[in-house]
């Protein structure tokens, strides 16, 4: 299942340099899929990446 990053996401992974300019990301399972938008060659990064990038932005406040 392929999930959509936010901008928020995106702007941190261009600023760490694990995405490029001409570059897109999107989570396929565990792993951060970069596509070139211009070549269309795709590349992959590990989970702990991903798990750095949407744990940064997805902590909730749980109510109970």
């Amino acid at each position: 299942m392929k999930h959509e990053l936010t901008q928020e996401q995106l702007r941190h992974l261009r600023e760490t340099g694990t995405v490029g300019e001409s570059e897109i990301a999107y989570i396929m399972g565990d792993l951060l899929v970069i596509e070139n938008v211009q070549s269309g060659l795709k590349r992959t990064q590990a989970h702990a990446i991903v798990e750095r990038v949407l744990g940064e932005n997805n902590r909730r406040i749980l109510k109970g």
